[in-house]
């Protein structure tokens, strides 16, 4: 199964929407300034690129959907099960009791969103060019998320 740049855009939205939640969850959390601030600017950086897949969409909005149950199963088979946890940031302050849990487990986020992009954007029938270098660009700023929070560790 391929999926169209529609549904690749969709659930790429839906990966930073939970990727903005958990930042902004871990910044209420921490009682740092630095690491506050830290997440403050990777909440605005996950809304920035929200605001990209929401545009891209728009300009691919004629493509057809496929069924989500087909969907399901198709990022069941070929994503880690938790790249699409949809209350993330309610691991912080149970499962995630330290700054440096929380740190790791974004790295971990970051990576599957990395993996997702690659992935996805190799079996997506209809995606131009342009989409295509764009999400590309996304990708290169996942991999500096995963370099700042190492950094943090």
């Amino acid at each position: 199964m391929q999926l169209n740049s529609v549904e690749l855009f969709k659930i790429a939205q839906q990966m930073e929407q939970m990727g903005i939640k958990f930042y902004e969850r871990a910044y209420e959390f921490s009682n740092q300034d630095k690491e506050k601030e830290t997440f403050l600017k990777l909440a605005k950086m996950e809304r920035e690129h929200l605001k990209f897949f929401t545009l891209m969409e728009k300009k691919a909005e004629n493509a057809k959907y496929c069924v989500s149950d087909e969907i399901d199963s198709y990022l069941k088979e070929n994503f880690p099960s938790n790249i699409f946890d949809s209350d993330i940031s309610k691991k912080i302050g149970k499962e995630l009791k330290t700054m440096k849990d929380i740190i790791s487990y974004a790295i971990e986020k970051e990576k599957d969103a990395i993996e997702y992009y690659l992935k996805i954007s190799k079996n997506v029938s209809d995606i131009d060019e342009n989409s295509l270098a764009a999400i590309r660009t996304i990708i290169k700023e996942e991999e500096s998320h995963v370099e700042f929070l190492k950094e943090l560790l």
